[in-house]
């Protein structure tokens, strides 16, 4: 068997804190990680701090943090050993808590396997969002029809021809943690949902997590009409299918929410009130108050607005 060797894509802007603890987490779990690192409007704190740890450091202005990724990819190519075969995109804010497993690698070998995905839970020390799996029944579902709906920053791992074979495709508007796993897996046959897991270091609060959620469905619904603007043939509709029946049926719960107390307002307007004040003040309500209204809001701007896609 051929053991898989990895580059690992890191974005960081004032990160400096999360860094150098993000790099010892990778070289703990592969001693032989080439690590990229793409500073994006960097303090020089954190570009030092960067240029101590990683193997390869490229520093730009404010260009965005997937540009900036971009653009350290395709400097390192005639730079590094191109030993690789899988690309590793994670966030700087994460550790990698369970890597790939023994049955994972085995899978590896086939050659047609094009996307690996990682679970990831997030700490927040006020206990008031729960550290917790996200995406798994997606990424199971993902896994049986192998094409990728798309991915979460934190971990994701993608075979480097396949890779290769999206970037071809994309425009520099493209570059989203949605759009690229549709794409690559589209030049494969399989994905994967590993064994690998990882842990958000930053503790949450209610508005940067709101503010997440906003950002999250802002940038997915433009990369939903990015998608469709390509027009690739290949299965292209399963992404869309895929993030469209989650929104719809999301849509179809919050038009309920709001037309029982309208219909209801004579007798029930006080009780829904009650219930408002609850899951704004009752702490452990208040993290799905902020993921909820931080997407529908995030979904609305997208709709109406777009966005340039940006990690």
């Amino acid at each position: 068997m051929t053991a898989p060797k990895f580059l690992w894509l890191i974005a960081v802007t004032t990160e400096s804190e999360h860094l150098e603890l993000k790099v010892r987490n990778i070289r703990s779990i592969d001693s032989q990680a080439i690590i990229v690192i793409a500073c994006n409007n960097t303090n020089d704190e954190t570009v030092k701090t960067a240029r101590k740890v990683g193997d390869y450091v490229f520093v730009y202005g404010p260009i965005g943090k997937c540009a900036a990724l971009f653009a350290a990819y395709r400097e390192v190519l005639p730079r590094a050993d191109r030993s690789w075969n899988w690309i590793v995109f994670s966030d700087v804010n994460t550790v990698v808590t369970r890597w790939l497993s023994i049955d994972d690698l085995n899978a590896m070998q086939d050659s047609n396997l094009s996307v690996i995905y990682g679970s990831v839970e997030r700490y927040d020390a006020s206990k008031n969002f729960r550290a917790r799996p996200s995406f798994s029944l997606r990424l199971r579902i993902d896994e049986f029809f192998g094409q990728s709906s798309g991915a979460y920053g934190a971990l994701y791992l993608l075979h480097f021809e396949c890779f290769e074979k999206a970037l071809s495709e994309l425009r520099p508007v493209q570059n989203d943690d949605y759009v690229i796993p549709a794409l690559t897996s589209m030049y494969g046959k399989r994905v994967l949902a590993s064994a690998a897991s990882v842990l958000e270091t930053e503790s949450l609060d209610f508005y940067s997590e709101f503010r997440r959620k906003r950002r999250d469905a802002k940038g997915h619904v433009g990369a939903i009409r990015e998608l469709i603007s390509l027009g690739h043939p290949k299965k292209r509709w399963y992404p869309i299918l895929a993030r469209a029946t989650v929104w719809l049926a999301l849509w179809l719960a919050l038009a309920a929410l709001i037309a029982i107390p309208v219909i209801n307002v004579g007798l029930g307007g006080g009780i829904y009130g009650l219930l408002l004040i609850a899951l704004i003040f009752r702490p452990k309500f208040r993290g799905k108050v902020a993921r909820i209204g931080g997407f529908y809001l995030g979904f609305l701007q997208g709709l109406v607005g777009g966005q340039q896609l940006r990690w």
